[in-house]
């Protein structure tokens, strides 16, 4: 219960998601780190998430991740320590994106390629559909209306 929209701690989304997961039909987060709360109280012994829940990963977070470490990476030698030191972090990324992915109904993301990159880090036997978040501009500007009769 409550306002949906109130910022609160890792821990107490972990401890609402427990109380009301349970009792639901249908979840809905929205990225990977809307959907931790969730894996975190799977973890901690709740009900597996519904089979209703949906999960929108959009971009496939260690890709994008990945594309900003490598243009880090050319920035110099000074940023190199900073994008290694971040590329540890990729693994776990991984392993978080795979197992959201696996425990929802249905994950959504936004372009083949993205749902290439999550098949190729095991997120097979999921059911993962491509939604687009932007379409393609038309070749020519739509014509004016013509102008009222006064």
């Amino acid at each position: 219960g409550g306002d949906p929209f109130v910022p609160v701690s890792w821990d107490e989304a972990v401890r609402i998601v427990a109380e009301e997961l349970p009792g639901a039909d249908f979840a809905y987060a929205a990225l990977l780190g809307s959907f931790v709360p969730v894996l975190r109280a799977w973890r901690g012994g709740a009900p597996a998430p519904p089979r209703g829940t949906l999960f929108d990963l959009c971009d496939v977070d260690h890709v994008l991740r990945g594309r900003r470490l490598l243009a880090a990476a050319r920035g110099g030698p000074r940023r190199l320590p900073s994008a290694l030191l971040q590329a540890l972090q990729l693994p776990t990324l991984v392993a978080a994106e795979r197992r959201a992915a696996r425990a929802a109904g249905l994950t959504t993301v936004c372009s083949p390629l993205e749902r290439e990159a999550l098949r190729r880090v095991g997120g097979d036997g999921t059911s993962v559909e491509v939604v687009p978040n932007s379409a393609p501009a038309p070749a020519a500007p739509p014509a004016a209306p013509a102008p009222e009769p006064t």
